[in-house]
């Protein structure tokens, strides 16, 4: 009896070393000769659990999501607790079992119980999905008191979110998590770091920790130090160092940043464009090659201005990306071109169109200021009111601005009389004429205007003189008849 009891003993160690060496070669990635070993003790519940995992995620195996579901299954039957909750990440995803959450969570719940760090975790974040909070941090603090590395940084993340605002604690989980040699993600971390001590308005150590996350190559850290609330803590050189790091990094937002900093410190027209040049041509940021067209067809300096290659630019980037949301500047270089008449035919029915080929693109934000400016040409350029009324009000309902709601009226309100419908004979009668303007009294007759007059001369033109100094602001020729 004491020979079959030693057999036995010596049986049972040989079989949970041959499971421990398996485990410990799946975990070192080795999944072939680990899949041989659990192949071999199928019946076993952690065989089962790591089976599972091999066929879900095809690890040493083809995926096959119906027998990592009869496997977890099976493993589950037994009461192990990793195979428990492998079970409930496939009813999780619904992966070779139809997608059921209730489920999910029951499994995640029983693991946790068995003292399963990654099912209280699991667990955790559907409560999170389901904007259970309290019980969130409840499992994620059971995870961490059961010695789970990865629950401080979760910890971290629950206490510094939006939601808890609890910045402190977040602060003193990720430290803590920072501490542990095996903490993964580290710029992340810092990141985070950054961003909590920045809405506990500690800006010196916000900045501290976004440069940590930009040093381990975090393209959000960089964003985050170049759109910094409180720039004046940060040198400028240093600044300007980050911007252009973004802009290494082909970051969008850096671009932008970089190119309003050479507006506003002056920068040579010269530096602009080859900034511009190297942002489109060498890097495809088309936001920029738009902004290059802008900088052609009105610049402050003017000495670069160029029509031409305005429109070239803008045209060839609208006809090769017409879906692309970022070409707004494109469409509005084109279509001030048109209004103007420069290097192409003055034509403000192109210009509508370009427009409202831009409205039918652009990011929603941008869409008021579109539909906007189709309005503007609809009333100025055009005098189509009714159109004008219409675009106005698609204005007004995406910005909530009721000014545009009066635009029209207001704009006709003040047309001087050459533009209105009555006869010459009937303008004539309206405009005095006047051969010497010189005092206020002489105006009391004229076509007036909240701040000017307008006056008929005899040299059939109209003279703007500004109400409060009385002195000529503009002639306008021409308007009427003989």
């Amino acid at each position: 009896m004491k020979k079959i009891l030693l057999i036995l003993i010596l049986i049972s160690s040989l079989f949970a070393n041959s499971m421990d060496e398996a485990a410990k070669l799946f975990e070192a990635k080795e999944y072939t000769k680990a899949i041989e070993l659990f192949q071999q003790n199928k019946n076993s519940p952690v065989s089962q659990y790591y089976l599972g995992k091999a066929y879900l995620y095809g690890f040493g195996v083809n995926i096959d999501k119906n027998k990592a579901f009869r496997y977890a299954q099976k493993s589950a039957k037994i009461n192990y607790p990793a195979g428990i909750n492998l079970l409930g990440v496939l009813y999780d995803y619904g992966d070779g079992v139809t997608k059921d959450i209730h489920k999910a969570m029951v499994y995640y719940e029983k693991a946790s119980k068995l003292g399963n760090t990654k099912a209280m975790l699991n667990l955790a974040e559907s409560y999170m999905n389901v904007d259970d909070i309290q019980k969130s941090i409840f499992w994620t603090k059971k995870a961490y008191d059961a010695g789970s590395v990865r629950a401080m940084k979760i910890l971290g993340n629950l206490y510094a979110s939006n939601e808890i605002k609890q910045y402190k604690k977040g602060i003193k989980y990720y430290k803590e998590y920072l501490k542990q040699k095996d903490a993964q993600d580290i710029g992340y971390v810092y990141l985070r770091l950054g961003g909590a001590y920045k809405d506990f308005q500690d800006y010196n150590n916000a900045y501290k920790y976004y440069v940590k996350s930009a040093n381990k190559g975090s393209s959000d850290a960089i964003l985050s130090i170049i759109y910094f609330d409180k720039k004046e803590i940060i040198d400028k050189d240093e600044y300007v160092f980050w911007m252009k790091e973004g802009v290494k990094a082909n970051l969008k937002m850096a671009y932008d940043a970089y190119l309003s900093y050479l507006y506003e410190n002056y920068a040579s027209d010269e530096d602009k464009i080859n900034f511009l040049e190297q942002a489109y041509y060498k890097n495809g940021q088309l936001s920029m090659g738009c902004n290059l067209a802008s900088h052609y067809f009105s610049n402050v300096n003017f000495t670069s201005i160029d029509k031409e290659k305005a429109y070239t630019i803008s045209n060839e980037i609208i006809n090769k990306y017409p879906a692309s949301k970022e070409l707004i500047s494109c469409y509005n270089t084109l279509s001030h071109l048109y209004v103007q008449g420069t290097y192409v035919s003055q034509d403000y029915n192109k210009a509508i169109d370009t427009l409202k080929q831009s409205y039918k693109v652009c990011k929603n934000y941008y869409k008021d200021d579109v539909a906007e400016s189709i309005a503007d040409i609809y009333l100025e350029n055009l005098h189509d009111y009714n159109n004008a009324q219409k675009w106005y009000e698609k204005a007004y309902e995406l910005s909530g601005n009721k000014s545009f709601l009066t635009k029209v009226e207001k704009y006709k309100n003040l047309l001087p009389i050459f533009r209105s419908k009555k006869s010459d004979a009937a303008k004539q009668k309206i405009f005095p004429i006047i051969n010497n303007f010189s005092n206020k009294n002489q105006s009391v007759t004229a076509l007036e205007s909240k701040n000017y007059y307008f006056i008929a001369t005899d040299q059939k033109s109209i003279k703007i003189y500004d109400k409060r100094t009385l002195s000529l602001k503009k002639e306008l020729s021409g308007w009427i008849g003989n």
